[in-house]
This record gives structure tokens, sequence and C-alpha cells, in this order.
């Protein structure tokens, strides 16, 4: 079985010291989650990254990402197009949100 997890993991295990500790962990194209897991995953986490020698939150990200995939894929075709609506919805509403907050107020008021 050649899941996107065995994929992940093979990729890990094949970069070596070549891929070094870095990924993108600042760009527009990425967000940053704190969540908690339990102590004993973070554990193996951090084993993962000092084995690999790749940042703990590049791993972390990496296999949260394949997650949401194969979650998403679980929902149905009508649940999708919700969340799709409602992920719309919300990036509308920060545009303006954000278009709002960078508007200059020449009255400095």
């Amino acid at each position: 079985m050649n899941t996107q997890i065995n994929e992940l993991v093979e990729k890990l295990r094949s970069s070596g010291e070549d891929a070094g500790p870095h990924c993108d962990l600042s760009s527009s194209s990425v967000k940053s989650v704190k969540t908690p897991i339990p102590t004993e995953l973070y554990d193996q986490l951090k084993t993962m990254s000092l084995v690999y020698n790749k940042e703990l939150s590049c791993i972390a990200g990496e296999l949260l990402e394949v997650a949401l995939q194969e979650a998403l894929e679980c929902f149905t075709k009508e649940e999708r197009e919700q969340l799709e609506t409602v992920r719309k919805a919300v990036a509308q509403d920060e545009a303006l949100q954000h278009m709002e907050d960078q508007r200059y107020d020449a009255g400095c008021t």
C-alpha cells in the first residue's frame, strides 16, 4: 500500500543530511497552527526532527497537510461544497477587514 503518509516517510528517509533543517515557515503561502498533541507523539516528532535533520514544525506541517487532504476526501460532495462556500466567505471577510485596516486616514483620527 503506497499511501501519502508512506510517501512522506520515504521522502524523509531519502533526504538525509542533504535537505538541511529548514523549510518555508514564513512566506505568505503558509500559515502556522498551534495545536496540542499528546506528549508521547510530540516526543516522537522531536525525535524524527533530530534523526532526519529537519525542523520539527516542517515535519508536523507535512504530516498535517497529508492528514487534512485525506480527511477532506472523506467528506461527501455536498459537505465539500459547503466547506468551500464557508472558506470563500471567510476569505472575503478577511480581505475586506484587511482593506479597512489599510485605509489611509489623512485626518489622523
